[in-house]
C-alpha cells in the first residue's frame, strides 16, 4: 500500500496554494519567514479564545513567557532584518518599498509593546488575587490589543508578499542570493534566531524528534523547503543536532498549547513571583 500523502496548507492569502508544496524562489523567500509567524499567531488566536487566568492563574504566566521570551523577540528579529538589510539592499538596485508599508514595523512594535504590558498587568492581577471584575477588563484589554495586533500583521504580511514577491523578480538573481545569504547569516548570528528557525522549521511539519515529517500534519512544503534552510546537511548529523537544539522551543511551543487547557503541565505558577524549571518534558 502506498503511503498517504501528507496535505499542503498555505496559510498566505497573497500566495496561491501549490499542489505539491513547490514554490519559486521569490515566493519563498516571503514564505520562510511568513508562515512560521502566522502559524505562532494562530496559535495564540485560538488559545485565547479560552483565557482564563481568574480560574487558571498559571495562564497568565504561560502567556507572559511566550510573548516575552520567544514570540516577540522573533518578530522583532525578522523586522530588523527587513529594515536593516532587505529593504537597503534592494534600494541600491532601485526597487523602493510603497507608501502604504512604510511605517507598518513602527506601529506594529507598538502593538506588540502593549501587548507585552497587558500581559504583564495580568500576571501581577493572578498573582495577587485580584477582583474578578478588575482581572475581566484586563484581561478583555489584553485581548483586544491582541486580536488588533494579529489582524493588523495578517494585512501587513499580505502587503509584504503582494509587493516582495513581485519585486524580487525584477533584480538579477544573483543579487538576490547574495542578499538572502546575507539575511541568513545574520539571523544564525541573533539571539532569537535559534528559536525563529526552530519555528520555521516546525512550520514545514519538520519532526525534530526523528528528523522526519510528522505524518499527520498540514505542512507548506516539503524536503525541498527543508534543504533551503540546512542545505544537504544528511539525516545523520540531523538526528545529532536537534534534539538539543530543539529543546527550548519546544518548551514555548508546550506554553502556548497548553494555555489551551487546564491544567499547568510544566509546574511553572508560583504565586510569589518565582519560576521553577518544572517538568523537563517536550512535546517531539
Amino acid at each position: 500500500m502506498a503511503a498517504q500523502a501528507i496535505p499542503f496548507k498555505l496559510t498566505s492569502t497573497a500566495i496561491p496554494i501549490s499542489e505539491d508544496g513547490k514554490y519559486t524562489y521569490n515566493q519563498v523567500a516571503l514564505l520562510i519567514p511568513h508562515e512560521s509567524l502566522r502559524r505562532e499567531m494562530n496559535r495564540a488566536h485560538s488559545v485565547l479564545q479560552t483565557f482564563d487566568p481568574i480560574n487558571h492563574p498559571w495562564q497568565a504566566l504561560y502567556l507572559n513567557i511566550w510573548l516575552k521570551e520567544f514570540f516577540v523577540p522573533c518578530v522583532h528579529e525578522h523586522h530588523d532584518l527587513e529594515e536593516t538589510i532587505l529593504t537597503p539592499e534592494m534600494r541600491k538596485l532601485n526597487v523602493e518599498t510603497p507608501d502604504h508599508m512604510n511605517g507598518a514595523h513602527k506601529s506594529l512594535l507598538e502593538s506588540l509593546n502593549n501587548l507585552e504590558k497587558f500581559s504583564s498587568e495580568v500576571l501581577t492581577l493572578a498573582r495577587t488575587g485580584a477582583q474578578a471584575d478588575l482581572m475581566t477588563e484586563k484581561v478583555n484589554e489584553l485581548k483586544t490589543c491582541y486580536n488588533g495586533m494579529h489582524d493588523h500583521m495578517m494585512e501587513h504580511f499580505h502587503a509584504e508578499e503582494e509587493f516582495w514577491s513581485a519585486a524580487i523578480t525584477k533584480v538579477p538573481e544573483k543579487e538576490w542570493a547574495r542578499i538572502e545569504n546575507k539575511i541568513k547569516n545574520t539571523v544564525q548570528k541573533a539571539k532569537s534566531g535559534e528559536m525563529f528557525l526552530c519555528s520555521i522549521l516546525d512550520s514545514m511539519g519538520y519532526c525534530f524528534k526523528n528528523c522526519s515529517f510528522r505524518p499527520e500534519d498540514t505542512r507548506w512544503t516539503g524536503e525541498d523547503g527543508i534543504k533551503i534552510i540546512l542545505g544537504d546537511v544528511p539525516y545523520p548529523v540531523r538526528a545529532f543536532i536537534f534534539p538539543g537544539f530543539n529543546k527550548r522551543y519546544q518548551r514555548y511551543k508546550t506554553l502556548i498549547t497548553a494555555m489551551g487547557g487546564d491544567r499547568d503541565v510544566l509546574n511553572l505558577y508560583r504565586t510569589d513571583g518565582t519560576e521553577q524549571a518544572g517538568c523537563a518534558c517536550v512535546i517531539a
